[in-house]
């Protein structure tokens, strides 16, 4: 799964969502010349290293961390990204001190709003929480599904959030249609928790299919440590 991701995202087909995070983070540290990022469930570091070079192309030093469960995924991202550091670790247990971060992301990945909470700091720490939006994917869905259940914004718990003394910003949705080839097509399925109940019939169809056509709908929330 994790070289799947790896494969898919040296694509560049979520590179629209990094950049946007990217983006993002660039504006609200406006005025700071030191940023200190963390990316809780950072898998192989390709949202993290999208976010430190953007920061970086801004002027701006960028001292990056990143953390996930998987201990494949750790050492994929420690060779890739060598300007960053990374510990396997829960997002639920980060080894770091209090308000030692100006920002915190979670794409994708378990959101711990009381432990996010405890390591930015305040006030003015970002948190920014990607999640998918009601499409994503739906066409990939629907060849496993005879009726796909769409994402609902109540991915992120919210009110968690805002009991753990964060605002609620804005969130800015991230939509494009990709044209993927077969082995693009059978990386994304590979990445997601989607392959674990495809049956074969499924694989042989994305094998065989050239241009598979799919949605990518990712909804990006900022919230700010109150």
């Amino acid at each position: 799964m994790v070289k799947a991701r790896r494969r898919f995202f040296d694509a560049g087909h979520y590179n629209i969502i990094a950049d946007q995070i990217g983006s993002h983070l660039v504006d609200a540290s406006a005025g700071c010349s030191e940023v200190s990022v963390l990316d809780a469930g950072c898998g192989e570091g390709m949202y993290l290293g999208h976010v430190q070079a953007a920061l970086q192309g801004a002027g701006k030093q960028c001292k990056a961390f990143g953390v996930d469960v998987s201990k494949t995924a750790i050492r994929m991202a420690a060779k890739r990204h060598k300007e960053a550091s990374f510990a396997v670790a829960s997002s639920y247990t980060l080894p770091f001190d209090n308000q030692v971060f100006e920002a915190v992301i979670s794409v994708f990945a378990p959101v711990a709003a009381q432990e996010f909470a405890r390591v930015l700091r305040r006030p003015g720490g970002i948190l920014v929480v990607g999640y998918p939006g009601e499409q994503h994917l739906i066409e990939l869905k629907s060849l496993l599904y005879k009726q796909p259940k769409l994402f609902t914004e109540d991915s992120i718990p919210v009110a968690d959030l805002l009991s753990a003394g964060f605002e609620q910003r804005q969130t800015v949705r991230v939509k494009q249609e990709l044209t993927l080839t077969q082995e693009d097509a059978l990386d994304l399925l590979g990445m997601t928790p989607f392959f674990w109940r495809a049956p074969e019939d499924i694989t042989s169809q994305l094998t065989m299919e050239a241009g598979f056509k799919t949605t990518v709908d990712i909804l990006l929330t900022a919230f700010m440590r109150a």
